[in-house]
């Protein structure tokens, strides 16, 4: 439709062709989870699933020592090296607005844990500085997450009431 919809959703139009009826009728009932995302990325909505359940996962690792707890959140920093590389790397969405606020997202997840690595890694690990950035750039990353979300919102309301 408009110039909000082409920066912030893209212009793709996902068709399911050369496959069934029933296929297609899925694809329809389910479009929403994939429209956002780039032909031949359309199930990255499965590796950011993944993302999540591998994240969680080692989340609830209970540790009983500093060791096996950096080892968690060196575990945690790898998923989020890896998504991030994968993020750069493949621009996964239509909407150039995505291909650039989900990396930075992920740079500052990644940042956090890396400060939280090196925290857990010194003598000291809850006197350590990095502790501060960590926690710092967790109330940066649940801010940009917000604005992303109320820009999302507000553009879905722009474009679809206009």
């Amino acid at each position: 439709r408009g110039l909000l919809r082409k920066v912030f959703w893209g212009t793709s139009e996902w068709a399911a062709v050369n496959v069934s009826e029933e296929t297609r009728d899925w694809y329809a009932l389910h479009r929403l989870a994939f429209d956002g995302y780039k032909d031949g990325w359309r199930y990255f909505l499965c590796v950011e699933l993944l993302m999540m359940l591998l994240l969680s996962g080692l989340s609830a690792w209970q540790t009983d020592n500093n060791d096996t707890c950096w080892l968690r959140s060196a575990l945690m920093t790898g998923v989020l090296f890896l998504f991030l590389l994968l993020l750069v790397g493949a621009r996964p969405y239509v909407a150039p607005y995505e291909n650039v606020m989900e990396p930075v997202i992920a740079t500052v997840d990644f940042a956090m844990m890396l400060c939280t690595v090196g925290a857990l890694g010194a003598e000291r690990p809850t006197e350590h500085k990095a502790v501060g950035w960590a926690v710092q750039l967790a109330v940066v990353s649940m801010w940009l997450i917000v604005a992303k979300f109320v820009m999302d919102a507000a553009v879905f309301v722009v474009d679809e009431y206009r």
